[in-house]
C-alpha cells in the first residue's frame, strides 16, 4: 500500500504561533519543546506508567477471572448499548463535544408458554439493569 509519511516543526506547518511564544517554551524545557514543537524523536521519552506497574496489575493467558471471595459469585449476561454525540464548533478552532451512551443488562428471566383450550400464551418477567454515562468537553483545532 501507498504511505505517505510527513515530519515538520510546528512553525513550519502552522506559521502564525507566535515566536515569543515558541522561544518561551524553549527556554522552560528545551527536550521537551524539540520532541513537541519540533517534531524530533528524543531519547528521554519515558512511559506514563513504569513497565513494572503495569506487568504487575496483567495476568496473561486468562481470559476469565473468577473472584476469589467466597461471598461473590460470576454470572454472563445479554447486554446492549446504543450512544452517540454531537460536536458543535462555536468559532472555526473552538467548540463543543457531547455524548452518550445507555446500557441495557438482561439480568435474568422466569417465563414459559402456557396452552390449553384457550389456546396459547406467553409468561415473563425480566429483571433488567439501566446504565448510563455522558461526557462533555471543550474541543480545540489547531
Amino acid at each position: 500500500p501507498d504511505v505517505l509519511v510527513f515530519q515538520a516543526a510546528s512553525w513550519e506547518l502552522n506559521p502564525a504561533i507566535p515566536k515569543k511564544f515558541l522561544d518561551r517554551e524553549r527556554a522552560r524545557d528545551p527536550e521537551y519543546f524539540r520532541r513537541e514543537y519540533g517534531a524530533e524523536f528524543v531519547g528521554t521519552i519515558t512511559a506514563y506508567l513504569p513497565a513494572a506497574e503495569v506487568n504487575a496489575a496483567v495476568v496473561t493467558g486468562r481470559t476469565r477471572l473468577e473472584p476469589e471471595d467466597p461471598g461473590l459469585d460470576t454470572e454472563n449476561n445479554f447486554s446492549v448499548s446504543l450512544g452517540g454525540g454531537i460536536k458543535y464548533f462555536f468559532r472555526e478552532q473552538i467548540g463543543i463535544r457531547l455524548e452518550g451512551r445507555g446500557y441495557t443488562t438482561f439480568l435474568g428471566s422466569s417465563g414459559g408458554l402456557a396452552c390449553g383450550s384457550f389456546g396459547c400464551f406467553s409468561y415473563g418477567d425480566t429483571d433488567i439493569l439501566w446504565q448510563f454515562e455522558a461526557r462533555a468537553g471543550v474541543t480545540l483545532a489547531f
